[in-house]
């Protein structure tokens, strides 16, 4: 982490606008922004930058490879300095809006990217999908996958709540996020290659009701800051989405997350995940 935020005025008064832009600065530049030595060259390898400052220059322009482009297979298209979630200064879900750093962005997709298959699982069970969806959706280009359930960008709902003909409309879903992905790589959808979670807050939402929650664990929900609720709902703890309730008492096992995201404890899994496919589970009535 290279806690960017206290530098954000600095970097937009330098013009950087993107994560890929911060491969344009040299060492001397950030230097000037008042950043240690170390972050300042762990940051500059991070983005594919240089070491040297503006004396040492050869007049050649750093490549505008930026994070993105050292993430296999996936890549971080150009977006906004800062991903703006519907939170407070580290407050709950609906006190306003609160900045994620860029580095911690990128890291975000990247591990989102690396557990695709997981989010799979989590998507076909909390929407009671058979497994040929699986394998049509584990063959899908990732940023596609993560388009279509939902993840990366606004638009969908991870949670189908009232879809008759849910083929269909992931079908629908599909080609919209797949010609997205085309208009972000072309160049002719510029701010729209979203970020991933943007919506965490209608994420939570389907949280509460695909594992039909009480009034009381909701409310404690909407008190989570962004980072903890991700805890909550398994997508950065190793968890499952939709608790097992066959294993386990779901209320409790909700509850202790909760907990332990508060502490910032670590959280076990009370079912863990296998190599295989789990079966489907029957989704909870709304």
């Amino acid at each position: 982490h290279f806690r960017l935020a206290k530098f954000y005025g600095d970097l937009e008064e330098a013009g950087v606008e993107a994560v890929d832009d911060l491969a344009y600065l040299q060492d001397a530049d950030l230097e000037k922004f008042g950043m240690p030595m170390i972050p300042r060259r762990k940051l500059m390898d991070a983005v594919g930058g240089e070491w040297r400052d503006s004396s040492a220059a050869t007049g050649t322009t750093p490549a505008a490879t930026g994070i993105g482009s050292a993430i296999a297979g996936g890549g971080v298209p150009r977006g906004s300095m800062a991903v703006m979630a519907a939170q407070g200064d580290g407050g709950g879900c609906g006190s306003g809006a609160a900045a994620v750093a860029p580095e911690d962005a990128v890291a975000e997709l990247r591990r989102l990217l690396s557990e695709i298959p997981e989010r799979i699982e989590d998507f076909c069970s909390c929407n009671g999908l058979d497994p040929g969806t699986y394998t049509a959706l584990s063959g899908l280009p990732p940023r596609v996958a993560l388009r279509t359930m939902g993840l990366l960008g606004k638009g969908n709902a991870f949670l189908m709540q009232g879809v008759r003909r849910p083929n269909a409309a992931l079908h629908a879903r599909t080609r919209a996020a797949a010609a997205a992905e085309e208009a972000v790589a072309s160049g002719s959808a510029a701010g729209a290659a979203g970020e991933p979670y943007e919506d965490w807050p209608r994420l939570l939402e389907g949280f509460a009701e695909a594992n039909a929650l009480s009034q009381e664990l909701r409310r404690n929900l909407q008190s989570l800051s962004r980072e903890q609720a991700l805890r909550v709902m398994g997508f950065t703890s190793g968890l499952r989405y939709v608790v097992a309730a066959e294993r386990a008492d779901v209320e409790l096992e909700v509850a202790s997350r909760i907990n332990a995201a508060l502490a910032d404890e670590e959280m076990v899994p009370v079912v863990p995940r296998s190599a295989c496919r789990p079966a489907r589970l029957t989704r909870h009535p709304s």
